[in-house]
């Protein structure tokens, strides 16, 4: 019995290998696309969750608050990103964070807020969240702001990096 010769078969196995080969790449690019929606998608996800959980707390303390005019029924966390931006989902996590941190002042009286920003401004100003996505942040609070029942306070965020100790 003879054994065929490639050489008949040459052009067809390298046509073949062509189309694997496009079949490979056409599938990566179509992966690395479908990753990059995927991730999107989930930031998108992640902030909805978000505003949803905010605007269910906030229409719990404003039926609690509904006659009290007078009072601070909301709290709104602004993060100041001219000079350092920060990522969406270190900026949620961050947001949530500093909200449960300034939940004290749910329920004050507005000419208390007004009378002694400092004890509101000195609850989150220079504290260190750590361990957000494997590092620590420190947080500045720029401007403690109340319009009618809402308190909006700016800050602004640093990586914070431990101070190593200088031995002998």
């Amino acid at each position: 019995m003879r054994v065929p010769q490639f050489d008949r078969y040459r052009s067809w196995l390298f046509g073949f290998a062509l189309f694997m080969v496009g079949a490979v790449c056409g599938s990566a690019v179509f992966m690395s696309i479908h990753q990059n929606n995927f991730t999107l998608l989930a930031i998108e996800n992640d902030l909805l969750h978000t505003e949803l959980e905010q605007a269910h707390a906030d229409l719990i303390s404003l039926t609690g608050l509904r006659n009290k005019q007078q009072m601070i029924s909301q709290v709104k966390i602004m993060v100041d990103q001219t000079h350092e931006p920060v990522e969406d989902l270190l900026e949620n996590v961050l947001r949530k964070t500093i909200h449960d941190d300034m939940q004290v002042a749910m329920g004050k009286p507005v000419s208390a807020v007004k009378a002694a920003p400092q004890v509101f401004i000195q609850l989150i100003d220079g504290k260190i969240y750590p361990d957000i996505h494997g590092k620590d942040y420190r947080i500045k609070v720029q401007s403690l702001i109340v319009i009618q029942s809402e308190l909006t306070v700016w800050v602004t965020v640093k990586e914070y990096i431990k101070p190593t100790a200088v031995g002998p």
